[in-house]
């Protein structure tokens, strides 16, 4: 409420008097006092809301965080399970009982590998039938198996068909001890040793008192050598003290076909020194190659050249050294085109890979994957768009459930997976992913 009418000043009011202005200060002084309480109370409820606000906020979504974090941490179990019912290992339906611990976060998959926990080369696999979260009773109709008894130690796993079998491969060479005898009947691709040397037998219908030829002959129409002994090994080899060169005697002679005994300064030579007419401290090696070790560097750039593995070299998992800018080069993603059906990526030529679509595609067993290997793969929409993109048994989406891809003109969608289980027979891979942001025309 105003009060001007009572603060006002009037005709005949002493201003000098000090109660006029007193009784004026002391309005105002109570008016204010009274408007500062009232915020003081207004400070106390609002920081009263915001203490129980953070409160149940803490009581709420703190719960939470943790179960997420836990979950998180657990995402290896959701594709195992254990299991101590007592099944005897083979073919048909069988019956297991998942621990209740593991009952509602397991994620089974549609073909299952049931292996001992003892022992680890006892194991059935089999097509899932049925899986109750409630009982944690886990059906399968096992097709494969290996081992035999009843056993109560059990581990599941989700995990592929096995493929069918393969052509069998042509017969490989046989060797046959005791060196060439020409009473023994030899068939195609038997080896023998015979003059110090390895021989193969070439001839279709094998053969009997038949003899390799006589060296330096490397083959005649039965047999071919294999693997051919030095003839004339140089043996005379000195170090000079002095200079600091070594010296060979004589050039290594025939080592097999197509190869003549060299003249000096030939690659064939070891070692050339300044007495064979290069400058001492020259080495020539089998690669012929010349190395000098009077240049500083020469030999340490060489060696450097075969112990750094290449990008090739590192997506086939060759043992060597890696550097920086191979791997960023081995990780580049591998871009294949006019992709459709069902494709079977190797990952032994590349660790990354994008597919054009331009029919509707699945991603079939990988090669050349690594136990715990990482991948990205982005499958790209053509013009036209609408290609499916699914996956075959062994592919086990992170969740459970495919994630749903945007199959709309030069559309784009990614998915990161990683080799979780590979026995040699059986593998399994887990993925994520989806839409990409952005159309990839």
């Amino acid at each position: 409420m105003r009060r001007i009418d009572a603060y006002r000043i009037k005709r005949g009011d002493n201003l000098g008097d000090a109660e006029f202005w007193n009784t004026i200060l002391e309005d105002l002084d109570i008016r204010i006092g009274l408007n500062e309480d009232k915020l003081k109370n207004l400070d106390a409820v609002a920081n009263r809301m915001e203490s129980l606000a953070l409160e149940r906020i803490n009581n709420s979504i703190t719960p939470l965080v943790i179960q997420t974090q836990d979950r998180i941490a657990s995402i290896p179990n959701l594709f195992s399970a254990t299991s101590v019912t007592s099944v005897e290992i083979g073919a048909g339906t069988k019956t297991f009982f998942v621990e209740a611990s593991a009952r509602n976060t397991f994620a089974v998959g549609g073909y299952v590998l049931a292996r001992r926990i003892a022992d680890g080369s006892a194991w059935m696999t089999g097509a899932l039938v049925s899986y109750s979260q409630t009982t944690g009773a886990l059906v399968i109709d096992v097709d494969n198996s290996a081992g035999e008894g009843t056993f109560t130690d059990w581990r599941f796993y989700t995990a592929g068909r096995k493929g069918q079998k393969g052509d069998k491969g042509d017969r490989g060479a046989t060797y046959r001890p005791g060196g060439y005898n020409a009473a023994t009947a030899y068939a195609k691709d038997d080896m023998v040793t015979d003059q110090g040397c390895l021989w193969i037998n070439i001839a279709a219908d094998g053969s009997t008192n038949i003899a390799p030829p006589t060296l330096p002959a490397t083959s005649n129409a039965t047999w071919e050598v294999a693997a051919l002994r030095p003839a004339n090994v140089a043996t005379d080899i000195a170090y000079d003290t002095g200079s600091g060169t070594i010296s060979v005697a004589e050039a290594l002679g025939a080592l097999g076909s197509g190869v003549e005994a060299k003249a000096p300064n030939d690659a064939n030579y070891l070692v050339k020194t300044a007495s064979d007419g290069l400058s001492a401290g020259r080495v020539v090696t089998d690669d012929e190659i010349e190395w000098d070790w009077s240049t500083p560097g020469q030999v340490l750039a060489k060696i450097a050249s075969s112990m750094y593995a290449s990008a090739a070299n590192i997506c086939a998992g060759v043992a060597k050294i890696i550097r920086a800018d191979a791997l960023w080069d081995a990780a580049a993603p591998y871009r294949i085109d006019n992709v459709s059906g069902t494709i079977n990526l190797d990952f032994s030529q590349h660790l990354n890979y994008v597919l054009a679509l331009n029919g509707n595609t699945t991603l079939g067993a990988p090669t050349g994957l690594k136990p715990g290997q990482s991948f990205g793969i982005w499958f790209v929409q053509d013009e036209a768009g609408g290609k499916t993109m699914s996956f075959s048994s062994g592919w086990i989406p992170i969740g459970g459930t495919t994630p749903t891809f945007n199959t709309g003109s030069y559309q784009a969608n990614y998915i990161s997976g990683q080799l979780a289980y590979d026995d040699g027979t059986n593998w399994s891979i887990c993925y994520s992913g989806g839409k990409a942001a952005y159309a990839a025309k």
